[in-house]
């Protein structure tokens, strides 16, 4: 069931009743839940374990977020930059870019949109980004003892 909404600028949207997300461990050490899902957007809220690393990936859509908990190192087109809960990041459509997230007890939790054209993700964009996650993370390992 939907509501009808009217922004100031006049536009008609509808707000939806989703059902409550719920987890998918998309790789070792990386849960995912979407969100939202709109035409061309997705919010997804990330839970990422300590010591996990996505590895240098480029897609045609950009990608924003915020981090809610944790420190992790992010690197777009070779520029690294650290980030902790309260930062928010940029990544614009085709560049290159990781994460990872630093070694601790503390996870890393963030929200990220993605903005992309129906063309960029065939598929249900959830399923897409899921693939694309666990193509692109790798787990540190930790030595003996820790």
């Amino acid at each position: 069931m939907g509501a009808d909404v009217t922004s100031s600028r006049r536009t008609p949207s509808t707000v939806h009743d989703l059902p409550a997300p719920r987890w998918i461990e998309a790789a070792p050490g990386v849960r995912m839940r979407l969100l939202v899902e709109g035409i061309g957007t997705t919010l997804i809220l990330y839970r990422i374990d300590p010591g996990t690393h996505f590895e240098a990936h480029r897609h045609p859509f950009g990608e924003l977020g915020v981090v809610l908990q944790g420190v992790g190192r992010m690197t777009v087109e070779g520029e690294e930059r650290e980030l902790r809960a309260g930062e928010s990041y940029y990544i614009p459509p085709d560049c290159l870019h990781g994460l990872e997230v630093s070694d601790g007890t503390e996870p890393m939790v963030l929200i990220d949109v993605s903005a992309f054209l129906p063309s960029d993700l065939p598929q249900p964009a959830i399923s897409q980004m899921t693939e694309l996650t666990a193509r692109v993370v790798r787990r540190k390992r930790r030595a003996p003892g820790r």
